[in-house]
């Protein structure tokens, strides 16, 4: 039953796992909805701020063409002064807009790391034998991919919504003083909208290849140096840092492969703004040379620079495709570990059976238990063992390394549960007592001691 448990649970790894919605995201950063609500409306203003400059613009250019000098002066003195206030909506929606988002953003990289530590923690034994589960690959999604995360996110919101409120405002500008000319650009907006997608999409891809090659080059490095000694005694330095440099090939190479298609299709995304400014000329000159749909100079700048600054907009977004795509990979790893379900919480326990310790008896048994390590399914520790021990009785087990001498005492403590067969403490099954409560009652010193960093004292009472 294990091995085939085992064999569905690779495969299911090996099928494409769903992308997690963003809103999951969004919901983790709920307790800061006030910080982003300020963000947003500071973003939106901060958007609208283009369009309005456009309007602005293209009146101030076509006063130049006015014959009264006395209004000339008095409009350039007006427009002047909106410049002026844009220059201070834009200061003061900018700065609200980076550091409401940077206060909300770093808070939910703050309790993504807390809850994957959590997470981690409440894991069964088993799970930390796993080699995708070593401390390095571990350590590596604390730091880097809850960081990640804020590529989809954070500041990356208030990006997203100043440029729909450029581009979106801007169009509706357009097409109001321009429909023909604005329609004609439009023309060109799918093509952009598909360089966009394609470049998300092989991003991606890139992203999470890179994420597993240096999660193994996190583990080298640390384990190479928390054993620096063993390496130092062996000569091995020369072995650990080939072997990560090795690693480092990898995700040099797909970054150089990510940078070239990223490069290729922004300037794809940019190139396709200037036909498209190239149709709307030519259509532009022949309407106001035939005098169509009330076409005017003052109209077609306004148009243009409406489409100017939006499809700049589109360009600022097809530059944070990278780090999105970074996001996406590391919301889906935070959130497989977020979403694993354990047989064996060793963080909350709050459930099974105390016993008052005058009423507590120490006798074990353990009953035709049979027990494989999950990390190693063909190879079977114990074979159907019988064993009691009494209250008092001191028992020594001896035999060959393999033979199950510590998988007993990892049995008692419930680090595994047996695959077949029961352990019974007091005569009761050990799985129906609380856990921290068991626990609490061993007293062990295992093959290899580890020392807290802390004072001889503490450790010792730990």
């Amino acid at each position: 039953m294990l091995e085939i448990d085992l064999k569905v649970e690779e495969i299911k790894k090996k099928e494409k796992k769903k992308d997690v919605s963003m809103f999951k995201v969004l919901k983790l950063n709920a307790p800061e909805w006030y910080f982003i609500l300020i963000g947003c409306l500071a973003s939106i203003i901060s958007g609208a701020v283009q369009p309005a400059f456009s309007i602005v613009f293209s009146k101030a250019i076509a006063i130049f063409s006015e014959c009264d000098v006395k209004k000339q002066e008095q409009s350039i003195i007006l427009y002047s002064i909106l410049f002026i206030v844009f220059g201070v909506a834009t200061f003061i929606s900018n700065l609200l807009q980076n550091s409401m988002f940077g206060i909300s953003g770093e808070n939910l990289t703050k309790r993504l790391r807390s809850k994957g530590f959590k997470t981690m923690l409440k894991q069964d034994i088993a799970w930390f034998d796993n080699q995708e589960n070593s401390v390095g690959i571990l350590c590596t999604k604390l730091a880097v991919e809850a960081a990640a995360v804020q590529g989809a996110a954070g500041i990356r919101i208030g990006a997203l919504l100043m440029n729909l409120g450029n581009l979106g405002i801007g169009l509706v500008l357009a097409l109001v003083y321009g429909w023909a000319i604005a329609l004609t650009i439009l023309a060109f907006v799918p093509f952009m909208i598909v360089g966009g997608v394609l470049q998300t999409k092989m991003l991606t891809g890139f992203s999470g290849k890179d994420k597993e090659v240096l999660q193994d080059a996190g583990k080298i490095s640390i384990e190479a140096i928390s054993n620096i000694r063993t390496v130092a005694i062996l000569n091995k330095e020369y072995h650990f840092w080939n072997l990560y440099s090795k690693k480092l090939d990898v995700p040099y190479k797909a970054a150089i492969r990510s940078s070239n298609i990223s490069a290729f299709m922004l300037g794809f995304t940019s190139s396709i703004t200037f036909y498209a400014m190239a149709a709307a000329f030519a259509l532009g000159a022949y309407l106001v040379e035939n005098n169509l749909f009330g076409m005017t100079f003052e109209n077609i700048m306004l148009v243009f620079s409406c489409i100017i600054f939006g499809a700049q907009s589109v360009g600022q977004a097809s530059s944070l495709m990278p780090d999105y795509a970074k996001a996406k990979t590391a919301v889906n790893s935070m959130f497989e570990l977020f979403e694993r379900q354990t047989k064996v919480n060793n963080y909350e326990s709050t459930n099974g059976i105390t016993i008052e310790d005058k009423d507590f008896k120490t006798d074990i048994s353990l009953e035709s238990v049979e027990f494989c390590y999950p990390s190693r399914p063909d190879a079977k520790i114990l074979k159907g063992l019988d064993l009691k021990v009494k209250e008092g009785q001191r028992v020594a087990f001896v035999g060959s390394s393999g033979c199950g001498k510590s998988t007993v005492t990892q049995l008692l403590e419930r680090f595994y549960d047996p695959d077949n067969g029961t352990i019974k403490l007091n005569d009761i099954n050990l799985n129906d007592y609380n856990l921290h409560w068991l626990r609490s009652k061993f007293g062990i010193v295992s093959q290899e001691p580890i020392l807290f960093d802390m004072s001889i004292h503490e450790n010792i009472a730990y």
